[in-house]
């Protein structure tokens, strides 16, 4: 009977050393587990959940990856305090859930990883307005000239007659010093439908036949405006704060003031020259 009463105070000896460093165990493995998970839901879709959209992914997989180990760190202590007050000197079923969870967390942190360096924008995105009327160039001319106009009233009203670039913003159609719209061949670009340039509004654009062009085409484009700026940084005409509008089959430049104006317009995404 004494022996049986030693026994059983053995094993409550055991479970009490055990059952704080285990339960906080099972916490912080499913704290990381939720962590991991919610970071892999911010790398597929960043808008799905409004909060975190804000916290980059590498923020989240880092504090998943730092409960993992904690949670394994505790399981140890759990199962060497388990073992110290145990008559049979066994633990090996201690922190066993905690374990699963944290090993899981480690694995969706691989997946978001992989994920948030494959697809940096997320694969799910909110779809963007996108009203550009990318059929006919003469109707894309037409919506470049209102902003014009309305990016100029808007500067004359402020500071004179220029804009936020110290020049006029002339109307395009009505240019006829050579400064117009003028149609560049799109014979060598496969895929590409038009591309017109103003050089007194200092504005252009580009429409492709499908969105896997318009991919294709984006960031050569991007990089040939950005060295051309960068050639001619010592003309006035070039300094001022030059923007980029993309749409799905569509890229549009100019000045901010006139890119605002046509993003009111069309929509797309509205973006700097890096």
């Amino acid at each position: 009977m004494m022996r049986m009463n030693q026994h059983n105070d053995a094993r409550k000896g055991t479970t009490a050393a055990g059952r704080v460093p285990r339960v906080l165990a099972a916490v912080l493995g499913l704290l990381a587990l939720a962590v991991s998970a919610l970071a892999v839901v911010r790398a597929v879709a960043p808008q799905a959940i409004g909060p975190v959209a804000a916290v980059p992914v590498r923020a989240l997989l880092a504090g998943a990856v730092a409960g993992g180990v904690v949670t394994i760190i505790v399981v140890i202590v759990a199962r060497t305090m388990v073992r110290r007050a145990s008559v049979t000197g066994r633990a090996t079923g201690v922190g066993g859930g905690a374990i699963v969870a944290a090993v899981c967390a480690f694995m969706l942190t691989l997946g978001g990883l992989l994920v948030s360096n494959l697809f940096p924008d997320g694969i799910i995105t909110p779809p963007t307005r996108d009203e550009a009327p990318t059929a006919s160039a003469d109707t894309m001319r037409s919506g470049f000239e209102k902003a014009l106009s309305e990016a100029s009233g808007e500067s004359s009203g402020s500071s004179g007659s220029s804009d936020s670039n110290g020049e006029s913003a002339a109307s395009c159609s009505s240019d006829v010093n050579g400064g117009g719209w003028t149609s560049q061949s799109v014979s060598g670009y496969p895929g590409v439908s038009a591309i017109e340039i103003c050089k007194s509004g200092r504005v252009a654009f580009v429409t492709f036949e499908s969105t896997l062009a318009a991919s294709m085409y984006r960031a050569p484009a991007q990089a040939k405006i950005a060295e051309t700026l960068q050639d001619y940084s010592d003309d006035p005409r070039a300094q001022g704060d030059w923007r980029l509008l993309n749409g799905d089959k569509w890229m549009a430049f100019g000045p901010k003031a006139v890119i605002d104006k046509l993003h009111e317009q069309w929509g797309g995404t509205e973006g700097t020259i890096d």
